[in-house]
């Protein structure tokens, strides 16, 4: 099926490790019928959203080299990306990096591991507002 016909909402899953890419890839495309693309670096996925244009980004904080709040930064400052909700989903939990991220652009964080139910609830509110 191509791009222009495939109507499903398309989710962007930004992590390095694969078993957590592959758990949210899960969920998604079994769950919520998600049209699923992955980056394990930041690069990759400021590329990704760009060329695709995700409904979602679903965010891993701890990045190496160019880390999760970095790539919202640049992702924030590209117009065709300034209104995609951006998730962190990631293991670090501190009020300090909370507020990191809400500045860089981030409009929801999400401590791994994660919850089905509380998952399901966030992935719900953001893909209904598109």
């Amino acid at each position: 099926m191509s791009k222009q016909l495939d109507q499903r909402p398309t989710v962007l899953i930004v992590d390095d490790i694969e078993d957590n890419r592959k758990v949210m890839r899960d969920f998604l495309t079994q769950k919520h019928n998600c049209r699923v693309i992955e980056a394990e670096d930041g690069q990759t996925a400021l590329r990704l959203a760009l060329r695709e244009s995700p409904a979602l980004i679903l965010m891993d904080i701890g990045l190496p080299r160019f880390g999760g709040i970095a790539v919202v930064v640049e992702m924030r400052k590209r117009r065709r990306l300034r209104k995609v909700p951006i998730v962190a989903v990631t293991a670090y939990d501190s009020p300090g990096l909370r507020i990191e991220a809400e500045k860089a652009g981030i409009n929801e964080y999400f401590t791994k591991p994660l919850h089905p139910e509380q998952f399901n609830t966030l992935i719900e509110r953001f893909l209904q507002k598109r």
